[in-house]
């Protein structure tokens, strides 16, 4: 997950350098042995993936790296409360809590290898 990593030292530079109009402190956590649950065509699979979440006081970010080849992005910007979500590089939705009889974190959109629905989830993830 290059990219996120990318972003976490772009943040943790942002920071330290004073670059930004407040002092912003950066964090980035990685869990690279973290469970993922991959659902496609309602056949349920569990499998590892590696998370990363990053997060200072103007935007946060997690990325998924899914052991099938799948991919999940998160952003958010404070400033204007936006936020995005892409599942395998394409538009994806975050399904909501209260809705799961687990406690998990649960993202949907298209399958990487074919058009079919998918969905990833984790307990290891925070965002």
């Amino acid at each position: 997950m290059k990219s996120s990593l990318k972003l976490c030292a772009m943040l943790a530079l942002v920071s330290s350098a004073g670059l930004t109009s407040h002092h912003a402190l950066a964090a980035c956590g990685e869990n690279p042995q973290a469970q993922c649950l991959t659902v496609i065509d309602g056949k349920v699979t569990q499998g590892q993936c590696q998370i990363t979440e990053c997060a200072n006081q103007f935007n946060a970010y997690s990325g998924w790296e899914l052991a099938d080849g799948g991919s999940v992005e998160y952003r958010y910007q404070v400033a204007d409360e936006s936020s995005s979500i892409t599942v395998n590089g394409k538009p994806g939705v975050s399904i909501p809590a209260d809705i799961l009889k687990e406690p998990l974190i649960c993202y949907a959109g298209t399958a990487p290898k074919s058009e079919l629905p998918v969905v990833y989830c984790s307990k290891d993830a925070g965002m």
